[in-house]
């Protein structure tokens, strides 16, 4: 690899010595659960109740999302996500500017 500065001069940050260093370090003081399959979450006064489907539940105060935005969608049935859906849905532009969407539930390219 090689230094190329930024053509935008936006400032840029990389892990070292790895690019999941930094996700490492933020975790110290975390309770991750892995290989846990999340069916569902929902609001329970100041909390989230998120279960498993293994029927396992957890209560948090905070909850990180990283699944694709169908599946994000779906996963917070219960919740408002059509802003945060149009924001972040996997598409292209097309020559003529028009906007395609990737459907994952379908696995193919869809008109938007």
């Amino acid at each position: 690899g090689r230094l190329v500065s930024s053509p935008d001069k936006q400032r840029r940050y990389v892990g070292f010595p790895y690019m999941n260093s930094l996700g490492h370090f933020l975790a110290q003081s975390v309770d991750v659960r892995r290989e846990a399959r999340i069916s569902s979450v929902k609001r329970d006064g100041g909390a989230f109740v998120l279960t498993s489907t293994a029927g396992e539940m957890y209560t948090a105060e905070q909850v990180l999302v990283t699944a694709p935005v169908e599946q994000m969608r779906e996963l917070l049935a219960d919740f408002e996500t059509d802003q945060i859906a149009s924001k972040f849905a996997m598409g292209a532009y097309l020559d003529n500017r028009r906007f395609i969407r990737w459907s994952t539930c379908r696995g193919r390219w869809r008109d938007h």
